[in-house]
C-alpha cells in the first residue's frame, strides 16, 4: 500500500475559508501553531500575507531549502527542516506541515491473485455492448450519450499521476498536460509511468474504441501531481487545481487522498491549504469531484479525516459493485459473459470503500457486496469477491510498464506489457474509479447548460447529481445513494434543480 506519512501539530479547531482575490493568503490558526510536534527532518509549507520570502540566515537557522512553491497562493516549500521553531523569523502566517499522500490503491491485505489483467484492444464490438462494462450500465450511461453530446466542449481535469494522449482510446481527447511533480529529475514529464491517471480519464472520456467513457467527448486535462509510485505532495495537489482552473476546467476529479487527525492542527491546516484552492475553484465555475477514501471507514469518524474529500466544496464519492460468484474455491475462472457467474441486477458497497452519512454520493468503483467488517463475503462456503470482470475496465497506459492476461469477450490476448501498447486494457477496484463516472456525470450537465463556467452553474449541477440518486440502502451507509444519469438529465432539463 502507498505511503501516507502522518505530522501532528497542536491545534484543534477547524477554520473558516474565503477567497482572498486574486493572491489569496492561507488563513492564519490559532498562535497555537507556533508548537510544532512533528519529527524533524521534515518538510513544512510557508504561507505569507504577500510576496513570500525567506533570507538565507533563517534558512541555514532551519536547517532547511526551498523546494517547491505555490505561486498564486503565496506559498514556500522547505525540505530539510531540523529547526521548525527558526522558521517563524520569516514571519509566515502559516506553517503547515508537509504530506505525502496516496493515489487511493486498494487496502490491503489483498487475497491471492492471478495478476494485473491486461488485454489488446481490438475487440470488434465494444465492451459496453457485450456487458464488460457492467458499471456504464448500472448508472444508465448511455442514456446520457443519446441525450446529449458527450460532455462536447466540456474540459475535465484529471489531477493524478498523469495521462496517456497516445493511447488508442484517447488520442485527441487531451488538450494539456502539465507537470507539478518536483523532483527528482527523471519525474520531469507530463506522461503516466504509473497508469492510475490514465485509467481514472478513461472512465471520464475513453471515445469509444473498445469502451466507453461516462462522456466521450469531453476534453481532458492533465495536471501530474504524483509521481511514478503514486505519491506526491500538497504542494503539487493545489499547484494542480490551481492549474486546472486557470485552464478552463468545468470539472476537476482527484482519485487521491490522505489521512489528517482531528486533535491536531495538521488537520486544521490541511482543511485550510485545500479549502482555498477549491473555493477558489467554484467561484471560477469548476466542480470538484474527490475519491471518499479506500479505508472501510465511517464518514465522518471522530478520529481522523479523509483529505481532501472532507474539505467543504467537494462532492466525495463512495464505490460501489456487483456481487461475482463462481462454483469453484475462490479464485474463480471468471467469464464476463455468464451469467451464472456475475449477478449484475444489483451493487452494493464495495469492501475497502468509506462509507456512512460523510460519503456523498456513490459510484461502480468494483468488488461489491461485501460485508462492512470483512474483505470477501462466504456464500455457501465459496468466497464472492474480486475478479476482473467486477472492477472497472479502463485503459491501459503505454507508458507504463504494468502487464497482465486477460480473455475479454472471447478474445484473447496473451500477456504482455502496456508499456509502447497504445491499445490495452486493465481492470482496477477502487473510490478512485467511482470518483471519475461522477466527474463525467457533471460534465455531461456542464453541456446541457452551454458549458458556461460559474459559481451559479456549479451549484446547480452539484445538486443536480446529490438529489437525484438512486436509493440502494440506508443513508447511514449510503448517504445519499448511487448516481443515475438519466435522473440528473431528467431534473436539470426539467427545472427542478
Amino acid at each position: 500500500m502507498a505511503r501516507r506519512s502522518a505530522v501532528s501539530l497542536a491545534a484543534a479547531s477547524l477554520l473558516g475559508l474565503a477567497a482572498c482575490g486574486d493572491q489569496p493568503s492561507l488563513i492564519a490558526p490559532v498562535a497555537a501553531n507556533h508548537l510544532l510536534l512533528s519529527k524533524p527532518p521534515g518538510v513544512y509549507l510557508l504561507g505569507f500575507d504577500g510576496a513570500p520570502a525567506i533570507s538565507a540566515d533563517v534558512l541555514a537557522a532551519s536547517g532547511g531549502r526551498i523546494v517547491d512553491s505555490i505561486p498564486s497562493m503565496n506559498v514556500l516549500t522547505v525540505d530539510g527542516v531540523t529547526n521548525v521553531q527558526a522558521l517563524w523569523a520569516a514571519n509566515p502566517k502559516i506553517i503547515e506541515a508537509g504530506f505525502e499522500v496516496s493515489e487511493s490503491p486498494i487496502v490491503e491485505p489483498l487475497p491471492p491473485s492471478d495478476g494485473v489483467q491486461a488485454v489488446d484492444g481490438q475487440a470488434s464490438t465494444p465492451w459496453f455492448a457485450n456487458n464488460v462494462q457492467w458499471d456504464m450500465k448500472t448508472i444508465h450511461a448511455e442514456d446520457g450519450w443519446a441525450r446529449t453530446n458527450g460532455g462536447t466542449g466540456i474540459n475535465v481535469c484529471i489531477v493524478d499521476t498523469g495521462v496517456d494522449d497516445q493511447h488508442q482510446e484517447m488520442s485527441g481527447q487531451v488538450v494539456a498536460r502539465a507537470n507539478f511533480v518536483a523532483s527528482p529529475a527523471s519525474e520531469n514529464r507530463v506522461d503516466d509511468p504509473n497508469g492510475h491517471g490514465t485509467h481514472v480519464a478513461s472512465t471520464v472520456a475513453a471515445k469509444g474504441v473498445v469502451i466507453s467513457g461516462v462522456a466521450p467527448r469531453a476534453t481532458v486535462l492533465s495536471a501530474r501531481v504524483l509521481n511514478t509510485a503514486g505519491s506526491g505532495s500538497e504542494t503539487a495537489i493545489v499547484n494542480g487545481i490551481n492549474w486546472c482552473v486557470q485552464n478552463g476546467a468545468h470539472v476537476i476529479n482527484m482519485s487521491l487522498g490522505g489521512t489528517r487527525y482531528r486533535p491536531f492542527s495538521s488537520y486544521t491546516n490541511s482543511f485550510a491549504l485545500y479549502g482555498t484552492a477549491i473555493n477558489n475553484a467554484r467561484a471560477a465555475g469548476t466542480i470538484v469531484i474527490v475519491a471518499a477514501g479506500n479505508s472501510n471507514l465511517k464518514m465522518p469518524n471522530p478520529i481522523q479525516s479523509q483529505v481532501p474529500s472532507e474539505v467543504p466544496g467537494v462532492i466525495n464519492v463512495g464505490a460501489t459493485g456487483p456481487i461475482s460468484k463462481s462454483t469453484d474455491p475462490f479464485p474463480p475462472a471468471w467469464n464476463p459473459l455468464d451469467p451464472a457467474q456475475v449477478w449484475r441486477s444489483v451493487d452494493y458497497k464495495a469492501y475497502f470503500s468509506n462509507y456512512g452519512p460523510g460519503v456523498q454520493v456513490w459510484a461502480p468503483g468494483g468488488s461489491g457486496g461485501a460485508p462492512l467488517s470483512e474483505p470477501y463475503r462466504i456464500v455457501n462456503g465459496v468466497g464472492q469477491g474480486r475478479g476482473a470482470y467486477d472492477q472497472i475496465w479502463g485503459v491501459c497506459s503505454s507508458n507504463s510498464s504494468q502487464s497482465g492476461i486477460g480473455n475479454v469477450g472471447g478474445v484473447p490476448s496473451g500477456s504482455g506489457t502496456c508499456l509502447g501498447n497504445p491499445s490495452r486494457y486493465i481492470a482496477y477496484a477502487g473510490t478512485s474509479q467511482a470518483s471519475p463516472h461522477v466527474a463525467g456525470l457533471a460534465a455531461l450537465l456542464y453541456e446541457q447548460l452551454g458549458g458556461v463556467r460559474s459559481a451559479a452553474n456549479v451549484t446547480r449541477i452539484e445538486g443536480c447529481i446529490r438529489n437525484t440518486t438512486d436509493n440502494i440502502g440506508s443513508p447511514d451507509i449510503y448517504g445519499r445513494g448511487r448516481i443515475n444519469v438519466t435522473k440528473a438529465l431528467d431534473a436539470l432539463n426539467g427545472g427542478s434543480c
